[in-house]
């Protein structure tokens, strides 16, 4: 009786620690990698597809910042700003944009959704059909070695389609 006692014991720890490893490594696999830095758009290597270069002037410089619960991705100027705020914690992420024209401020909020790739992907959908912004999708990615960011976009203007390629450098010291 002992033996069959020490036995079930030794299986019971012997899972239990197997359940932990797994529940562990599911953990430590789905929590995304840290994003934040300030990223440098290198136009060299970017594909702006029908757009030009120029026309990615408010978002040559991305500042990314993260916490447990939210990346929070802005670019932008004082004439006009966006932050995207994909949270990490279930709730509703959102796209904050500014803009002044003709010296009159506004402010538009548009519902995103995200979907984790990986712990270096998400793709993020914007479909607010009566926002400002076009409808589009955004992935989001950081490479391997944290200094790359990635984001392939495909924007929708009626029956048009744009994509195209962002790639930015991390800013040494970031």
């Amino acid at each position: 009786m002992k033996i069959i006692m020490k036995y079930i014991s030794s299986t019971v720890i012997i899972m239990a620690a197997f359940v932990f490893f797994i529940n562990y490594n599911l953990y430590a696999q789905s929590k995304p990698v840290n994003f934040s830095g300030q990223w440098h758009l290198n136009e060299s290597k970017s594909d702006f597809g029908r757009l030009t270069a120029a026309s990615a002037k408010n978002v040559q410089i991305l500042t990314i910042s993260q916490t447990a619960d939210e990346i929070d991705i802005k670019s932008g100027d004082s004439t006009a700003a966006t932050i995207a705020m994909l949270r990490l914690n279930g709730k509703s992420s959102q796209l904050v944009s500014h803009a002044v024209v003709n010296e009159i401020a506004t402010v538009s909020k548009s519902e995103l959704t995200t979907q984790w790739i990986n712990d270096h992907a998400v793709i993020v959908t914007l479909d607010h059909p009566k926002g400002t912004m076009p409808p589009a999708i955004k992935t989001y990615t950081i490479s391997q070695d944290l200094q790359t960011f990635i984001i392939d976009y495909k924007l929708k203007y009626g029956e048009s389609e744009l994509t195209g390629k962002l790639i930015y450098d991390k800013q040494p010291g970031n």
